[in-house]
């Protein structure tokens, strides 16, 4: 754990090892490395055993419910194929929502599948794939069974928890995927849940996300190992080569940066 947190920023001469500490064991010698209708993914599964594209039922009856927004609802689903378990995010226009409010949803979700697309780090939500219809979008990302921080530590006693282990593992993975939103920060895998530094990505413009809060940082967990995710890009903006920030002000009032 303690040398988890020593680890310094990458350099593009050497390979540095990722903060391990929320690697809760040792790698285990002998384990291996590891328009309307459906896309083609943009991220494939790092898995061989799992499928690409994946198939999901049609019929929602078996889903289960696991989020809920104002707009839109999350669930638990199982490919049909590969039999794993993912997360499904749908979005539908409501009844009192006018066309310009709609096509601002839109936007949105675009905007989070372009950064899912391009944010492929050990610590961001791993995005699957994505349906759309004329009254529908859908994107499909793994499934963190902890669900998200905020319901992790409402569920969880106090006692359950070293809180400050948990304390490192929540920042030393948000402060790596904030290094891959900002400046490209790149790594590579060795085992299921270590991963290396290896450098910057070239001429990279930041993503910012916007809206980082308890509720929007998932709950992995991973033979042991907890593995905080961040997710839902859905207010990010990416810079322009100029640097210009964002004219418009976005995300939760009561996590805003004071002034």
């Amino acid at each position: 754990m303690q040398q988890a947190r020593t680890s310094s920023w990458p350099s593009n001469q050497a390979s540095i090892p990722f903060p391990g500490a929320f690697v809760l064991r040792p790698p285990v010698a002998n384990e291996e490395k590891v328009g309307e209708g459906r896309s083609e993914p943009i991220v494939s599964c790092r898995s061989e055993e799992r499928c690409q594209p994946h198939r999901f039922s049609p019929n929602a009856s078996g889903e289960e419910t696991i989020g809920e927004g104002t707009y839109g609802m999350v669930f638990k689903v199982k490919c049909t194929l590969c039999h794993q378990e993912y997360a499904k995010k749908v979005f539908k226009p409501q009844r009192n929502m006018g066309p310009a409010i709609w096509e601002k949803h839109i936007r949105s979700m675009h905007m989070e599948l372009r950064c899912y697309a391009t944010l492929n780090h050990p610590n961001i939500l791993s995005y699957v794939q994505y349906e759309h219809s004329c009254t529908t979008m859908q994107i499909y990302t793994e499934f963190c069974e902890g669900g998200d921080l905020q319901e992790f530590l409402e569920i969880k006693k106090p006692e359950e928890l070293n809180l400050e282990s948990l304390t490192w593992i929540i920042l030393e993975g948000l402060a790596s995927a904030l290094a891959r939103c900002h400046h490209g920060l790149k790594t590579t895998s060795e085992f299921d849940t270590v991963y290396h530094y290896t450098g910057f990505e070239k001429d990279w413009r930041p993503i910012l996300h916007r809206d980082i809060k308890p509720a929007n940082i998932l709950v992995a967990i991973k033979d042991k190992a907890l593995i905080p995710k961040l997710g839902d890009f859905g207010t990010s903006f990416r810079l322009e080569e100029n640097g210009k920030p964002p004219s418009t002000v976005a995300g939760t009032r009561l996590y805003w940066a004071p002034v």
